[in-house]
């Protein structure tokens, strides 16, 4: 499969380079009128004029046939020219052997190129020789099998290059996914998306494209060698030559002329880089609260650090804009225009994603690590991006929540006040009006005072919520010592006031009781450890 797409590369360059070749001979500038008369893919001379009733396309035809029935045993040697003139016609006479070949007319002369008579003879005389010794050349079997030789080797050597590419890009696309190139293996994230696996495929991308660069130039120079070797084909591989130095010499000229503007674009860019970092210091300064400001918080300059950070670089780029080699032209302002457009049509729903990134920084409603409530999901956030909120669960999940969805649902910071790290946590009883309020407040004291993880100094606050028809409703208010264990510590908790409230025979009026029992329900410590409880469970 390798070998047949190589050589169908082999064919598809040497049937394009054939036509481009064939269409430089024939091809001549609009503003040069005049029909060319080639033999051999060569050019011997131009006609302009008519004589007599024959037009320049009819004298062209004429002597392209004259010179092809020329004997083989003609020679360069048997070229002559010599001056003639019939009727109103004046010119020269080109022939061999006594035959004439074509003639040249005063007429055909271009005197706006600057040409004369005897330079058009001396040229018209000096292509058909050549042409001659190329027939001869190529009429000889040596020559011509060291032709085929040379384009042979030529031939395999492509092969082998063109097959070295292809190894060669597979190597570095393998490379390229395990992260095994340095510089190229690095995550490089966006707010909360990891920008790798789209900068990997424009790496391959890259590499291939390269690769494909190479094979074409590759091609083109074994085309032009390969032309080279046959003389009926010279004149091909020296267009080709003319053509690829023509180019290079645009390119070669083209980027003196942009050392200009590329290196104003290279100052720009480094003085926008300094500013960036003069004024991304100052604020990661604030951020790690090596500086104090009264207007700026360390856990806003992070993202105001980022703000400033891309306004200074679009600033830098607007003014570098106009020095870019080749931004007033047509083709990058169109590429400029569609690019806009296209930013302008995908990115309505990011860019309001990233506004409610910035009122969810700018707001301080909750920042890393701290234990919060967002709609039904409760954990720590790990992290807030421009783009959205991850929040740890208790569960070992991790929770995305979008900003904009974020912004318009109510959340919860359990994190933000109190005396330590988190805020008041709290359970609640209902028990009958047969238990006196005091001893239920010391209960629910004691309970709290079992549980690991609740701080002692602030103290257990108990608050009789309301007074119903058949029971009161009393809250339990302690605050953890970790918010980030809350889960863990309400179960211990609820668990300490279940095991007390048994221990004093109180009766727990949940769910609810409306005929008063012959005695409390309760469960006796002896029975705590009940099957298939263990005895060592608190």
């Amino acid at each position: 499969m390798k070998t047949k797409r190589l050589l169908a590369l082999l064919l598809f360059v040497s049937v394009v380079g054939t036509a481009f070749a064939e269409e430089a001979i024939s091809s001549f500038p609009v503003d040069t009128p005049g029909v060319p008369v080639v033999v051999w893919n060569r050019t011997i001379t131009v006609f302009h004029a008519p004589f007599e009733e024959f037009s320049p396309e009819e004298r062209a035809d004429s002597a392209v046939r004259r010179i092809e029935a020329l004997s083989e045993f003609t020679t360069a040697d048997d070229i002559v020219a010599k001056p003639a003139t019939l009727g109103g016609y004046t010119g020269v006479v080109v022939g061999a052997e006594g035959k004439t070949l074509f003639g040249i007319l005063v007429e055909d002369v271009d005197e706006a190129a600057g040409e004369t008579l005897e330079g058009q003879v001396e040229k018209a005389v000096e292509n058909l020789r050549a042409y001659l010794v190329a027939r001869e050349e190529q009429l000889s079997l040596p020559l011509f099998l060291k032709g085929l030789g040379k384009a042979v080797v030529a031939t395999l050597v492509f092969f082998l290059l063109m097959r070295g590419l292809v190894a060669f890009r597979r190597l570095v696309w393998r490379k390229i996914e395990r992260g095994e190139i340095k510089h190229l293996a690095q995550d490089v994230k966006v707010g909360d998306v990891n920008l790798r696996p789209i900068i990997v495929n424009i790496q391959k991308g890259v590499v291939k494209t390269i690769n494909l660069v190479v094979g074409l130039v590759a091609g083109y120079i074994w085309l032009g060698h390969v032309f080279h070797f046959f003389p009926y084909s010279r004149p091909w591989a020296e267009h080709l030559g003319n053509y690829l130095v023509n180019v290079a010499d645009r390119i070669g000229s083209g980027v003196v002329a942009a050392v200009p503007g590329l290196f104003m674009v290279v100052v720009i860019l480094y003085i926008t880089r300094f500013v960036t970092r003069l004024v991304g210091g100052f604020f990661l300064s604030v951020e790690r609260g090596y500086l104090k400001s009264d207007w700026l918080q360390p856990d806003t300059a992070r993202a105001t650090r980022r703000i400033i950070g891309a306004l200074i670089w679009a600033f830098g780029l607007t003014v570098a804009y106009p020095y870019i080699p080749g931004s007033n032209s047509v083709a990058f302002k169109g590429v400029s225009v569609f690019f806009g457009l296209m930013m302008s049509l995908g990115s309505a729903g990011m860019i309001n994603q990233i506004i409610s990134g910035l009122v969810v920084v700018y707001s301080r409603a909750f920042q890393t690590g701290d234990f919060v409530r967002i709609g039904e999901t409760e954990g720590v956030v790990s992290s807030v991006g421009l783009l959205s909120t991850k929040i740890a669960t208790p569960k070992n999940e991790e929770v995305t929540v979008p900003n904009a969805l974020l912004v318009s649902t109510p959340s919860w910071n359990f994190s933000s006040f109190g005396s330590g790290v988190g805020a008041a946590l709290s359970t609640s009883v209902t028990i009958g009006y047969d238990t006196p309020w005091r001893q239920v407040h010391a209960i629910l004291t004691e309970a709290a005072g079992k549980t690991r993880g609740v701080k002692t100094d602030p103290q257990p606050i108990v608050i009789q919520k309301s007074l119903s028809d058949f029971y009161v409703e009393y809250h339990l208010l302690v605050e953890p010592e970790d918010s980030r264990k809350r889960v863990l510590v309400l179960s211990e908790l609820n668990a300490n006031v279940q095991d007390t409230f048994n221990e004093y025979g109180v009766q727990i009026m949940s769910p609810h009781f409306r005929d008063k029992a012959a005695g409390p329900v309760v469960v006796p410590k002896e029975k705590w450890h009940e099957k298939p409880a263990k005895k060592d469970e608190s």
